[in-house]
């Protein structure tokens, strides 16, 4: 059986909260002021949560944790957060899924599969308002509630100049692989 690769709806799966446009929200890297980019841990943590209950609630396994989706994660929430920019797209311009495939291998496994939903806030984010905002979108609610993902991975940054203003982001890496 030849290796399912699937990195699902990475194009559509943005989204924009709190009244930021997309063509904002998806603008290229901008010249910047030097500012602190701090991890929200406690937030990642509420947000796996929240998932899994949503995820429960539909009689869905619960997602567990990857440290090699969270290396990802981070690594992608960073990057923007350090590069002003929002994309699935990497600043080097390389694929969400090919980001994904250097932290989380494909090699050795008969299926792999990996999605990617992003958020970004220039409010007080909270997991819950996070979750319902992904679950109104009818792509982000498919990666969320996908029986195949099993494992996550995520990382909520706050940038306090991230273009032009203070802002939270949240990467969530999905994956499943099998022998």
């Amino acid at each position: 059986m030849l290796p399912r690769t699937r990195a699902a709806l990475a194009t559509a799966a943005v989204i924009v909260v709190a009244g930021v446009s997309a063509t904002a929200a998806l603008a290229a890297p901008t010249a910047r002021a030097r500012s602190l980019v701090t991890p929200l841990r406690g937030l990642d943590t509420q947000i796996v949560e929240r998932i899994n209950v949503e995820r429960a609630q539909r009689g869905l396994a619960p997602l567990h944790l990857s440290r090699r989706l969270h290396a990802a994660a981070n690594f992608h929430s960073y990057e923007m957060a350090r590069g002003g920019f929002f994309s699935h797209v990497s600043l080097d311009g390389t694929s969400v899924s090919d980001r994904l495939a250097r932290f989380y291998r494909s090699a050795g496994y008969r299926r792999w599969e990996v999605a990617e939903t992003l958020l970004w806030d220039s409010g007080a984010v909270d997991a819950a308002a996070a979750v319902r905002e992904w679950l109104t979108s009818p792509e982000h609610r498919s990666i969320l509630l996908d029986s195949g993902l099993r494992e996550i991975g995520i990382s909520a940054v706050h940038d306090g100049a991230f273009q032009g203003t203070a802002a939270t982001l949240v990467t969530a890496d999905f994956g499943a692989r099998s022998r």
